[in-house]
């Protein structure tokens, strides 16, 4: 018994160490990318291809905001499971409309979805989301690199968390860096909370979240990128780590394919570990 909870305890620190070092790692990363940039070279987001602007299935979002009086639309369709077996969870359609409203500004807004979710003895239950909207605003633009603040209520569904623990505001500071022609680096730090629909009062508190990505432009049409991050869950004191690699496949110039698989390494309970999600970008 007492080597057993000496076993979780070590477990947990250990996924505390692994959250705060991604933090870490995206913070020298920020400053490193905003000090580094050679000014002889362009923004990371000007004339963009779609593969760098879309979000992609994975918890980081693009640094880039849509282009003045353009739109992009993003549909994702995701489902976890374990090595047990079963589905605990699964979200679609996910459809987000990314709209450039001003110059480095965008104004994004998420239209209802369904999450079903396994139930007691074989029981399915099922909720929908909350339409949900959000502000994007580019407010740095280094050589090379590109740095912007985001702002959601009501943030697509997390599809590592059971839907009565979805959060319902978040705010991050999301950036990006060319390191080649071939290779981008893409930071996120953010945080978000969960509050009871009734009294509006906070349940839960994800603070800090974040997350280290690398995304290589095999060639023209093929993006493939892998992601590290981790989120701390204030009121649980605990950490969640986890890992995603995706691949964005380009169809034609304005619609994109995305696949992607990701786990979490120390899932909390009422989730399964691994996802499979399936996306489409068009603009």
């Amino acid at each position: 018994m007492k080597s057993s909870l000496m076993n979780r305890r070590t477990a947990s620190h250990c996924m505390r160490l692994v959250a705060g070092f991604s933090l870490i790692v995206a913070l020298v990363f920020d400053v490193l990318m905003f000090n580094t940039a050679s000014a002889q070279s362009a923004d990371l987001c000007t004339n963009a291809p779609l593969l760098i602007i879309a979000d992609g299935p994975s918890d980081m979002p693009s640094a880039c905001t849509v282009a003045k009086g353009s739109f992009l639309a993003e549909g994702l369709y995701y489902q976890n499971a374990s090595r047990f077996g079963g589905t605990a969870l699964a979200a679609y359609p996910l459809m987000r409309m990314r709209v450039g409203v001003a110059q480095r500004t965008e104004f994004a807004l998420d239209a209802p979805s369904e999450i079903a979710e396994s139930g007691f003895a074989g029981a399915g239950v099922y909720t929908k989301t909350e339409p949900g909207y959000g502000l994007d605003y580019t407010f740095a633009e280094p050589a090379r690199a590109d740095f912007s603040l985001r702002a959601e209520e009501e943030p697509p569904a997390s599809r590592f968390t059971p839907s009565q623990a979805q959060p319902k505001t978040s705010v991050d500071i999301t950036s990006g860096y060319h390191l080649s022609d071939r290779f981008t680096v893409s930071t996120l730090l953010g945080e978000s909370d969960g509050y009871t629909t009734s009294t509006m009062q906070r349940t839960e508190r994800w603070f800090p979240i974040s997350v280290f990505d690398l995304a290589f432009l095999a060639d023209q049409r093929t993006q493939i990128s892998t992601d590290f991050g981790g989120k701390t869950i204030m009121r649980r004191a605990s950490a969640q780590a986890f890992g995603d690699i995706s691949v964005a496949r380009l169809l034609s110039r304005n619609l994109a394919l995305n696949l992607g698989l990701g786990t979490t390494f120390n899932p909390v309970a009422g989730t399964k570990a691994h996802y499979l999600a399936l996306g489409v970008d068009c603009r």
